[in-house]
């Protein structure tokens, strides 16, 4: 004999709730591990500022630890340094990110040193330590 359990609108409203609740966490969770304080716009490279652009690709653990590593510099740097160049993300699947790839021949996990007037400076492989990234910086801030 088979027996059927019919499911009270209480219970299918919990079921309900119990899934978007998941679906919250795990959105909630990407956004604390995505790389923090990078500007998607690559517009700006050759606007007047030097640029700094890492091709992100979350597919590659090296990419994380890259932009945490950028991100230490960064928060390292004066504030005049700071403001006086773009430090930019193309992220891999975005259209942008395949045009600028495309453009300057780079591919995922390279960091791209570029001047004021958007003219390549210097491709680097990641992964690119805390010293590394400031040789890059400080060339750029020489050459400007």
């Amino acid at each position: 004999m088979t027996e059927t359990h019919t499911k009270t609108p209480a219970q299918k409203a919990l079921k309900l709730l119990l899934i978007l609740a998941g679906i919250g966490l795990v959105v909630a969770a990407l956004f604390a591990f995505a790389p923090k304080g990078f500007d998607l716009d690559l517009k700006q490279v050759g606007q007047g500022k030097p640029a700094l652009v890492f091709i992100y690709d979350a597919n590659l653990g090296v990419s994380s630890q890259q932009a945490a590593i950028i991100n230490q510099v960064r928060d390292a740097l004066d504030a005049k340094t700071k403001n006086s160049m773009h430090f930019l993300m193309a992220k891999i699947g975005r259209p942008d990110a395949k045009t600028f790839m495309e453009k300057y021949t780079v591919r995922a996990a390279d960091l791209i040193l570029l001047d004021k007037s958007g003219n390549v400076i210097k491709v680097t492989r990641s992964l690119v330590d805390a010293k590394g990234v400031t040789a890059m910086i400080n060339e750029v801030m020489l050459t400007k």
